[in-house]
């Protein structure tokens, strides 16, 4: 055993290596995600939701790729923190669209829930990755937020100098606290202030899952055919819906699709709680034989009309499948 490099090592864990970035990192992502999965809306989710999936997976992949600090001992400089705050910004981009990509291949839909978790996930492991390769660094070198200088120069900014720069700072900082917390106050209404419904059409994958996709391209006359549809309920109070399920012969006349026969197969009341989803399963026994036969999912708010169509409905849902003879 190199007893040298284990004092070394045992060096360093004493100097104090403490990331303190990284820690405010995770920590700021576990409370984001509870403000996200837990609060239906507010002025809290928003601006956290708005840093975690626009700020943090950036910052993280950011610190693992430049664990150095800005300026060498030689003084040349390498990366400085106003390049790292928006390599934060883009990088959070590039990092969203790849974490889109494999929620879709792996979950079945996308939800608050699902998105926070994979993005608190990557930044955890991301912000762990970058702290083992800061320790690797020597401590000289390490990067590490300059936050005693920030305090000492936010201090002095306020309590030294003419009384006029004083006011001027305080009165800077206020301004911009006052038009961040009105931003975030505009937007959190904004988003509490539209209710939504969610409406989806699903498949069983043979393994207990639901799929979006592997949808019937044929079915059998008389023959029973199993979907699933999802009912996310966002209206901020508990929902009774109807849903009608319908197979249409359709024909396109000037570009306008016209129903020349309609077989209605389904008419369900869907109670949904607030802020709940509703999955259920849907048995399909087609009596219309042809092809291109759309198989329609109308969804409304309160009572259906006898002759549901996608104007009237509040979602609408359809795929397109032939039925075979028996």
């Amino acid at each position: 055993m190199n007893w040298e490099r284990v004092q070394q090592n045992a060096t360093r864990l004493r100097t104090g290596f403490l990331p303190a970035d990284l820690l405010a990192t995770g920590l700021f992502a576990a409370v984001a995600y509870l403000l996200v999965a837990v609060v239906s809306g507010g002025v809290l989710r928003v601006v956290a939701a708005g840093v975690l999936l626009w700020y943090l997976p950036g910052y993280v992949t950011v610190a693992a790729l430049f664990p150095r600090r800005d300026t060498t001992d030689s003084g040349t400089r390498r990366l400085s923190l106003r390049q790292r705050a928006g390599l934060a910004i883009g990088v959070s981009l590039f990092v969203l669209v790849l974490l889109g990509l494999f929620v879709g291949a792996v979950a079945a839909r996308f939800t608050p829930d699902v998105v926070a978790q994979t993005v608190v996930s990557y930044v955890v492991l991301g912000g762990a990755l970058a702290a083992l390769r800061r320790y690797r660094v020597p401590p000289r070198e390490r990067f590490a937020l300059p936050l005693g200088s920030w305090l000492d120069e936010g201090v002095d900014a306020v309590t030294t100098g003419s009384l006029l720069n004083r006011v001027l700072t305080v009165g800077l900082i206020c301004s911009v606290l006052l038009a961040a917390g009105t931003f975030a106050f505009a937007a959190g209404a904004g988003s509490a202030g539209q209710p939504y419904t969610g409406f989806y059409l699903l498949t069983a994958d043979g393994n207990g899952e639901y799929v979006s996709g592997g949808y019937p391209e044929e079915m059998t006359e008389g023959n029973a055919t199993t979907l699933a549809y999802g009912i996310d309920n966002g209206e901020s109070e508990p929902m009774e819906y109807v849903v009608v399920v319908t197979l249409e012969r359709v024909v396109e006349t000037d570009g306008a699709q016209t129903v020349i026969e309609r077989e209605e197969l389904d008419r369900s009341v869907v109670q949904v709680g607030e802020n709940e989803r509703n999955l259920r399963n849907q048995t399909v026994q087609p009596g219309l034989v042809g092809e291109n036969l759309r198989l329609g999912f109308y969804l409304y708010r309160g009572d259906a009309p006898d002759r549901p169509d996608a104007e009237s409905a509040y979602r609408h849902l359809h795929i397109w499948t032939t039925v075979n003879p028996a």
